[in-house]
């Protein structure tokens, strides 16, 4: 079990992580974040944290990078709905001036923007679409070849992919990190399932790296959901 240090120490290197997407050191938290503690007291507890697997130290000299295991801790633990009355609004308007699926498309087009992710979006009946994916690999984490190749052989499957989502969600909105995702174990889907009155069901995600900013995305993704549905 965390203490309530070690806890704090998590939330803020995560935090941090997303922002830089540099590994983070002690020096660096307690400057940034006015700690009132020293920089080897917070090395010390990064260390913990380390030992325990929520961190991880990429090289021996540089700070440290959150885990998989600290992003769903974070998940498990912190994860906030943030509703935007303007972000309301302007879904509301782009589904008022669409036909039912052109105007889920565009809302995904939307929240691409916003989030800066990939937005997967899919029909019961196996049709499915996906924008922004030059958002993902703008991203650090995917300026690898391999990760490149991985990721677009997965999206080739995305009509299946999408089929096997629907019959497996069961939340609201879902978070889906690394080894849990269906789009591989490199990156994140914050997803929901939807319902617009008589229509088809479908399904919107935002697919991003494991280094998201859980709180918005989530936000994003269950805010278009209850736009849908309400509409």
């Amino acid at each position: 079990m965390l203490t309530s240090r070690q806890k704090q120490l998590l939330c803020l290197a995560i935090q941090e992580y997303v922002q830089t997407a540099d590994p983070v050191g002690s020096n660096s938290l307690v400057k940034k974040y006015k700690l009132k503690l020293s920089p080897a007291t917070v090395r010390n507890e990064l260390a913990e944290l380390e030992k325990r697997g929520y961190m991880s130290q990429p090289h021996t000299s540089a700070g440290r990078v959150p885990t998989e295991k600290a992003y769903q801790y974070f998940v498990d633990k912190y994860l906030e709905y943030r509703k935007v009355i303007k972000l309301e609004k302007a879904l509301k308007q782009i589904l008022q001036g669409s036909i039912y699926e052109q105007g889920v498309k565009n809302i995904a087009k939307l929240l691409s923007q916003l989030s800066g992710q990939a937005i997967v979006i899919g029909f019961k009946f196996n049709h499915a679409y996906y924008t922004g994916l030059s958002n993902l690999f703008r991203q650090s984490e995917f300026q690898q070849y391999g990760k490149i190749i991985n990721l677009s052989a997965t999206l080739d499957r995305m009509d299946d992919l999408v089929g096997k989502i629907f019959d497996e969600l069961e939340k609201d909105v879902e978070v889906f990190i690394g080894h849990q995702n269906p789009f591989g174990n490199q990156s994140s889907l914050v997803i929901s399932r939807f319902k617009y009155q008589d229509r088809e069901p479908g399904i919107v995600g935002l697919l991003g790296p494991l280094r998201m900013d859980y709180n918005k995305n989530y936000s994003l993704v269950r805010q278009a959901k209850e736009v849908i549905e309400s509409f």
